[in-house]
């Protein structure tokens, strides 16, 4: 019994499902993702371990989650900004006109502790900065990878 889950008497050779050739049964694997059988071992995606169709879907749904999740880093580094963009302007009315401010609004927490609010936003923005920038370099190798062995399987360079 060869890898691809048929019995076969050694020696014997079987046809690919993928590109049709015959090769020898104990040269062949099943496919974990798609359960097509058998599969010629020049269509294993070593990496993952499936056949280079599903290992492209595979990657393109890594891709695709990938690419949401930087999209939602992306979108919570632009509330830092304006959150550091709202302390800011905070910061220079309470400093050009704090001596108009009844005494409630002087004491109030926002005036109060705008250092402390100011400090957390450019540690959130930087923090987030270089998670964006980490995911963004994830995509692209992964974007890369894509495009590399797409272009090895166009060729039959498997």
């Amino acid at each position: 019994m060869g890898q691809s889950g048929t019995i076969s008497a050694p020696g014997s050779t079987v046809q690919c499902r993928q590109c049709e050739k015959y090769v020898d049964a104990d040269r062949t694997f099943a496919c974990r993702g798609c359960r097509k059988s058998p599969i010629c071992r020049d269509h294993l995606d070593r990496e993952l371990k499936l056949c280079h169709a599903c290992a492209t879907e595979e990657r393109m749904r890594q891709l695709t989650e990938m690419q949401s999740q930087l999209r939602s880093i992306t979108g919570f580094l632009r509330l830092m900004q304006f959150i550091f963009l709202v302390v800011s302007a905070f910061f220079v009315v309470h400093r050009l006109f704090s001596d108009y401010f009844p005494l409630y609004l002087r004491a109030n927490v926002i005036f109060q502790y705008l250092y402390i609010w100011g400090g957390c936003a450019i540690a959130g923005m930087t923090a987030f900065y270089f998670m964006r920038s980490s995911q963004q370099k994830k995509v692209d190798e992964l974007e890369s990878q894509i495009r590399k062995r797409s272009a090895s399987i166009r060729k039959g360079l498997f």
